[in-house]
């Protein structure tokens, strides 16, 4: 990666001199982006509407044809994943582009003759499209995976601001495309399905050239793309073809099991889940409206609405994370999508016309895209912030391919029950099992996330007692709010310090004990313990020792320095005079050896305790009780599957 951010400048004279070269660089990704984005959107969705046309009445052709679609893309992805990590940059992307064009270019000349000139052999020609359409579906992972995976993080080198953006860029794309490319292919094979075809084929050969030669000048333009990724990735492989496939086999395998056992799985894999569903405006539910009356227009209308929820959610899902966390959220999300399925589902099962329940099926599977989108976002900022940057191609291939694993098994439930009068049954499947084995995922995630929160935020306490007897230690993971720790009356109790109206607690910026009040209150952020004694004791055993771990507490020289600031500010506040502080500071400077006591000082017996958060409103609140009542009863000993970090 490129150690200079190639998307912003330190000052105006830098950004005057380089703006005309960054705005040529994303001007040209984003041409690439957006053609390759937009020829596999409308092809996508026109492959469907060929199929449907060519054999009405019919869900058989779709399922088989999506069907091995989707077979390839589970069992290649891993594979491809670990070519992009290993292959040269622009070699992956120039080929993923060109085999892409020409493969649809194929597809849509079978299709043309299919439509106009029907072969005695159907089944065969059924066969090709579906292995054609296998090959597009790969070079579209490749390209997907290589370019936002991988070049916008090169492009934007360490500047996180420049990521962020050519990220929102990129995404902003992809929606339009989802968007625009369906509407506009449906309404002009509403007029006529031959026109439809010669389109798609017109615009695939039409942007094979400018994709071809805008990503080769983004390559040349940015130094980063140059470099491989792995020490020695380009020499050649060695031994023959069969070795060669065993490696990849193997690999394959090792990539499956970093995979489940990576932190990061429960989400992603819960993400990948949502994928075996019929209610998306994909090849089935669109086969089922055409068969039940509904028009390409009609369908190109619903679903562009249906884009314009899930757009919605962009902006809902960031607003709600930052209030719950990404874990919640999803649950969130999730239950939302579930509710709204329901409904379109209780409608479709029991009106009486069918444009009635076909239409109440629309209508839901549209309010549900809000859930769908912000779910799809919650599993993205948790795998965004777990999976290492080494095991980013190989994680987000093998996502690929659960993905299409349950899409597989979406379009199988549709070979069983192919008729469109059938269609209500895997509608029902998707309703109770599907959203409900989600939750459980997330559930987990959330469950892992709080008993791991739990371990972290503990607060340990070293309290005196008696004179010349060790103290007692007590671990606290409950009795106060995170990060304030109040010693009341039940935490004296634990200490065995109660009844007691006032206690010591060392201070160490000041090298002394400070006369504190029962309700005192903490901030326990840098996860120090807390030494605390009884007013009477005069004589601390091991307090030197137990005083080191206050130290260790501060791991990096970063925050030990920032302690260290900390402690002289308040060195500041609390010693009136020059040789006071300089005193002070000096002690701070050698590391504080606050095992020989320093000058007692007059001290107020109490201090001000901190101003704490406001509360949060009351249906926050609620669902927080509710949440913590619900996982309370299911944990049992913290797991490793989430850390901190997570969150």
């Amino acid at each position: 990666m490129s150690s200079t951010p190639l998307l912003s400048a330190s000052s105006q004279e830098v950004e005057d001199s380089s703006g005309s070269h960054v705005a040529s660089i994303k001007r040209d990704l984003f041409i690439s982006h957006f053609l390759s984005t937009w020829n596999s959107r409308v092809f996508e969705l026109g492959a469907v509407l060929y199929l449907a046309s060519i054999f009405p009445g019919s869900l058989l052709p779709v399922s088989v044809y999506a069907l091995a679609r989707s077979s390839f893309a589970i069992f290649l992805s891993p594979v491809i994943g670990r070519h992009i990590d290993v292959a040269n940059r622009l070699q992956v992307v120039r080929f993923s582009i060109v085999a892409q064009r020409l493969v649809i270019s194929v597809s849509c000349v079978i299709f043309w003759l299919l439509y106009n000139e029907p072969p005695i052999t159907r089944n065969a020609t059924l066969g090709l499209l579906a292995l054609l359409a296998c090959i597009e579906k790969l070079c579209a992972i490749a390209n997907l995976v290589a370019v936002e995976r991988d070049w916008v993080v090169v492009i934007a080198g360490e500047d996180t601001q420049a990521l962020r953006g050519l990220n929102s860029q990129m995404r902003r794309i992809d929606l339009t495309c989802k968007l625009a490319g369906p509407l506009f292919i449906s309404l002009i094979e509403g007029v006529s399905t031959e026109k439809a075809i010669l389109v798609t084929l017109a615009m695939n050969v039409a942007s094979l050239p400018v994709e071809y030669y805008t990503i080769k000048r983004v390559y040349d333009t940015v130094p980063g793309l140059q470099r491989t990724t792995i020490s020695g990735a380009s020499s050649p492989s060695q031994g023959g073809w069969w070795q060669q496939l065993s490696t990849a086999v193997s690999t394959s395998f090792q990539d499956l099991d970093t995979y489940i056992h990576h932190r990061a799985f429960m989400p992603s894999f819960a993400g990948s889940l949502l994928y075996l569903t019929v209610l998306s405006f994909s090849g089935q539910m669109v086969t089922y409206l055409l068969s039940v009356g509904w028009t390409s227009a009609h369908i190109g209308i619903a679903r562009t609405a249906s884009v314009a929820f899930e757009i919605s959610a962009t902006w809902l899902a960031p607003e709600v994370m930052s209030r719950i966390g990404p874990i919640r959220a999803g649950i969130w999300f999730v239950s939302w999508q579930m509710t709204c399925l329901g409904l379109g589902a209780a409608v479709f099962w029991n009106a009486e016309s069918r444009g009635m329940s076909a239409g109440g099926l629309v209508c839901g599977t549209i309010l549900s895209r809000v859930g769908l989108w912000g779910f799809d976002l919650s599993t993205q900022v948790i795998v965004q912030e777990e999976v290492e940057a080494t095991r980013r191609g190989s994680f987000s291939s093998m996502e690929s391919s659960w993905q299409n694993a349950f899409e597989l098994c979406s379009y199988a439930m549709t070979m069983v029950f192919f008729r469109p009068a059938q269609f209500r049954w895997p509608v029902l499947r998707n309703i109770f099992a599907n959203e409900k084995e989600t939750g459980k995922e997330f559930m987990g995630a959330d469950a892992a996330r709080l008993a791991m929160q739990k371990a972290e935020q503990t607060v340990r306490v070293y309290a005196w007692r008696k004179n010349n007897a060790p103290p007692i230690v007590v671990e606290f993971q409950d009795k106060f709010t995170w990060p304030h720790f109040v010693l009341n009356d039940d935490v004296l109790v634990d200490l065995e310090l109660a009844p007691a109206k006032a206690i010591q607690l060392y201070r160490p910026s000041l090298g002394l004990w400070v006369k504190i009040k029962t309700g005192h209150v903490l901030d326990v952020n840098d996860n120090i313990p807390v030494l605390v004694k009884s007013m009477d004791v005069t004589a601390c055993i091991d307090f030197s020792r137990h005083m080191e771990t206050v130290l260790e507490a501060v791991k990096s020289p970063e925050l030990r320095d920032a302690f260290r600031v900390k402690l002289r500010n308040e060195v500041n506040k609390n010693h009136t005079t020059l040789l006071e502080q300089m005193f002070m500071n000096s002690q701070i400077a050698m590391g504080m050896d606050t095992r020989k006591p320093l000058a007692k000082l007059p001290l107020s017996s109490h201090e001000p305790s901190p101003p704490l958060r406001p509360p949060p409103p009351p249906l926050i609140k609620a669902v927080d009780l509710l949440t913590e009542f619900y996982y309370k009863s299911r944990l049992s000993a913290p797991t490793d599957k989430f850390d901190k970090s997570s969150m």
